[in-house]
């Protein structure tokens, strides 16, 4: 623990003896600054030109709602196919077990015939 505070004073002093900030603005960057703000201000008037700005955004939003739409399509015909599946499943073994067959489907069971 002793070196990293040995270093921390060195970096300290090292910084303090050659590294020095001028905070000073510019002279004219305030009103540069505020010509940039109103120069984008006036070309985002124009509908192209707010879609030039927000394509990329656009771009996003488009690909997720698609690749959202895609996936679900997709969950749902699995669900679908598996429902269809199963039915087609219990139709074959209605027909081909006898013990499974159903009132209605061609066999019809009367109150005495499970006694």
């Amino acid at each position: 623990m002793d070196t990293n505070d040995n270093n921390d004073r060195r970096l300290r002093t090292l910084l303090r003896e050659h590294v020095t900030a001028d905070a000073r603005a510019t002279p004219g960057f305030r009103a540069a600054v505020w010509r940039r703000i109103d120069a984008r201000r006036g070309a985002a008037a124009s509908w192209p030109a707010w879609l030039r700005a927000h394509v990329l955004g656009i771009a996003a939003c488009t690909t997720a709602c698609v690749t959202f739409a895609v996936i679900s399509a997709g969950i749902l015909a699995n669900s679908q196919s598996r429902r269809e599946r199963e039915a087609l499943i219990q139709r074959y073994i209605t027909s081909i077990d006898p013990m499974r067959k159903t009132p209605g489907a061609g066999h019809h069971h009367h109150p005495e015939d499970h006694r």
